[in-house]
């Protein structure tokens, strides 16, 4: 037999069960936010300014550079005849299409101006240089 004030309620265990649901969600919610961006074919980084515009069209064909001369067309690593082939092909279906081209910042500038010519002679119009803005800046 126990004795009871009568005060005394019966003793109920905090509910932990929906804490360790919302920390579950949580994790899994960060998890995916830090994977929403899908890696590039190559790992480049681009040179920083202070200057430049914004990119308006996300139609636009992108090429990457890295540093020692790898093309990489969307995220397809390929070489150099067959990237300006298939961008010819693009070209050939929409010929209002920019090329945006995301160069490594160590890249040799001599690289870049060589491909930047072999793309005006394949019928682009428009070039795109990407670059950084440092974080301070915005």
């Amino acid at each position: 037999m126990k004795l009871r004030r009568s005060g005394d309620q019966d003793y109920k265990e905090p509910a932990i069960v929906p804490l360790v649901n919302i920390v579950f969600l949580l994790l899994i919610f960060f998890m995916l936010l830090g994977r929403i961006t899908a890696p590039e074919a190559l790992d480049v980084i681009p040179p920083f300014s202070t200057s430049g515009g914004q990119i308006e069209n996300q139609r636009d064909i992108l090429i990457l550079v890295s540093a020692d001369g790898r093309l990489a067309l969307e995220d397809t690593e390929m070489e150099q005849d067959l990237l300006l082939s298939a961008i010819s092909k693009l070209l050939e279906e929409d010929r209002s299409m920019r090329i945006r081209i995301k160069a490594d910042s160590s890249l040799d500038a001599v690289t870049l101006i060589r491909l930047m010519e072999l793309l005006k002679e394949t019928g682009v119009k428009t070039l795109l240089l990407l670059i950084e803005r440092p974080q301070d800046q915005w």
